[in-house]
């Protein structure tokens, strides 16, 4: 069984907007409160009133003219040219429990942005302070707590943890995408470009406010197949075939050695929009959801995710922005019903536009001792150290990328086992048209272990289905005891996925041939395979003063 779910793309204008302040509470600078006054809690869960047009008491309004006044309230935002925001956000989980708050200021201007943060992991005890900030060429992000420090490239996605950015729920407010980790309600926005969208006869009331609703469904059936060769086959006829309009329709293959000619597999996709025209034509709530009819079976519908927006003040000639905002996931359960798996929150106590900020907000300096990982230049230092060290692990960085430059240009190197624990010996040349995946791991790498069921589960079978890629997991060279210790733990799991042990290296490192080819350094580690048989990206650790590549990489 696979399926896919795209996302939809989008395409908005800017238009000018006046200088707004919009302010809900005192205004607090960024770490001068190490606790949060005014805890975001979520609405409960609402089904979406059904109000006929005639008892909602809203203007006539076509298709084209909602879509038109709901794309001005877009653009009117997307026209900000820089604007700062200082909010509250909440991430809640259902099960396992979870439960975190953080304190968030945020300034953007243009490519230039900067992030101020300050969790609460559900302990007051174990605050932790947050900052990032990109100068439009490199992205810097501190941790003061750990006096830690990591560089990147501008436009790369940093991880916000839990903490939800404003950009998340408004993606047309003009920032990096960098900024919308965590939270995507792009399809939302993206809907208003869809030419299948259609207005509804009905409305509905949000926050007690009558709103046009917008809606989109799309439907796709495709046969239940009774052997893997039949499916198989469907699919190579459809390749490349666009499935449903925007993509978000992939095929849900089953196979039932049992099923008639003609049965088939439905499934739909539906997403609305409910528009405020008292908050200017304002997006108000988006809910998506689904629904799949197999054979003998009725259609089930449930939702997967929605995004509301709430208290909304008016801040400029045509410009309104909400104060509070609630994004949840759902999933179904066994009676079908949805229940709240994830939500994230968000209450804005103020966005002031444009900004007041000081000078070197968006390139701040690192402050001496901090341990710096540098990725641009693929190094890790200490900050204020002498530049002659730094020009020593520079080069040795560009040596590891010009072995990793010739590694992917060539063949990929032979697997040199000294016994296979599972399947038989396998030749990487033998496999050619087909996507290979190593998988370099160790029985005392807890981390390693954690994720074996997971991979059972997903690559038990990579012999016989030659639909998915070859995976073959490779442990460091052991003998003895430690060889039987291994032998005794893959069959305990029922591990059935090919397994090797390297073959012995008694140079530097020492972990096997096989790792020593591919320049494994630590697990678990992966390197993947093309169908032509060459290596695709490596991940790659920084070097750092006590690195292998400082000393032998030129060498070796």
């Amino acid at each position: 069984m696979r399926r896919g779910v795209g996302t939809l793309a989008m395409v908005l204008v800017a238009v000018a907007v006046t200088s707004i302040t919009l302010t809900g509470c005192r205004k607090r600078p960024a770490g001068s409160d190490t606790s949060p006054t005014s805890t975001v809690e979520p609405a409960d869960v609402q089904e979406w009133e059904v109000i006929p047009r005639e008892q909602a008491g809203l203007p006539e309004l076509g298709r084209d003219e909602l879509l038109t006044q709901v794309q001005k309230w877009v653009e009117a935002t997307r026209s900000l040219p820089s604007w700062e925001a200082h909010y509250e956000a909440a991430f809640s989980q259902a099960s396992p429990s979870v439960r975190e708050t953080a304190r968030v200021r945020m300034v953007s201007a243009g490519r230039k942005w900067a992030v101020h943060l300050l969790t609460n992991p559900g302990d007051a005890q174990q605050m932790q302070t947050w900052q990032a900030a990109c100068d439009g060429n490199t992205i810097r992000l501190t941790w003061p707590d750990s006096k830690q420090a990591q560089l990147l490239k501008a436009g790369e996605r940093v991880g916000f943890g839990s903490a939800p950015t404003l950009p998340a729920f408004l993606p047309q407010l003009p920032s990096e995408d960098v900024l919308r980790w965590g939270v995507d309600v792009r399809d939302a926005f993206g809907m208003l470009n869809d030419p299948e969208i259609q207005l509804s006869p009905s409305c509905t009331r949000v926050d007690g406010n009558p709103c046009y609703v917008l809606e989109r469904a799309q439907t796709l059936e495709y046969p239940v197949f009774r052997t893997d060769e039949q499916a198989d086959r469907w699919l190579q006829e459809h390749a490349g075939e666009e499935l449903s309009a925007d993509g978000s329709l992939r095929p849900l293959i089953v196979v039932d050695p049992y099923a008639k000619p003609d049965q088939k597999i439905v499934r739909t996709v539906t997403a609305r929009l409910a528009v405020d025209p008292n908050a200017g034509f304002a997006i108000v709530r988006w809910e998506r959801g689904g629904g799949m009819q197999m054979p003998g079976r009725p259609m089930s519908l449930s939702p997967d995710r929605e995004v509301v927006y709430r208290d909304f003040r008016k801040v400029g000639e045509a410009l309104y922005l909400p104060s509070r905002m609630e994004f949840t996931i759902y999933h179904a359960t066994v009676l079908g019903r949805p229940e709240v798996f994830q939500r994230f929150t968000l209450g804005v106590e103020d966005i002031i536009v444009p900004p007041d900020y000081e000078a070197g907000l968006f390139e701040p300096a690192i402050p001496e001792g901090y341990a710096v990982a540098d990725v641009p230049r693929g190094i890790a230092y200490t900050a204020g150290e002498a530049q002659e060290k730094l020009d020593v692990l520079i080069a040795a960085a560009k040596a590891r990328d010009e072995f990793y430059r010739r590694l992917q240009e060539g063949p990929a190197p032979s697997l040199e086992a000294s016994t296979w624990v599972v399947g038989d010996a396998i030749d990487l040349n033998k496999h050619k048209g087909r996507p290979i995946i190593l998988h370099f791991w160790g029985i005392d790498c807890a981390p390693c272990m954690h994720e074996l069921p997971r991979l059972q589960d997903q690559y038990g079978n990579t012999i016989h289905n030659t639909r998915e890629p070859l995976f073959v997991s490779i442990h460091p060279y052991v003998e003895g005891a430690e060889l039987k210790r291994v032998q005794q733990l893959v069959k305990r799991q029922g591990i059935t996925f090919p397994v090797m042990i390297d073959s012995p290296h008694t140079g530097e490192l020492s972990w096997g041939r096989t790792f020593q080819k591919y320049r494994i350094f630590g697990i678990p580690g992966e390197v993947r395979i093309d169908e032509s048989g060459r290596v695709g990206e490596i991940a790659r650790e920084l070097v750092s003063e006590s690195s292998w590549w400082v000393d032998k990489g030129q060498d070796k």
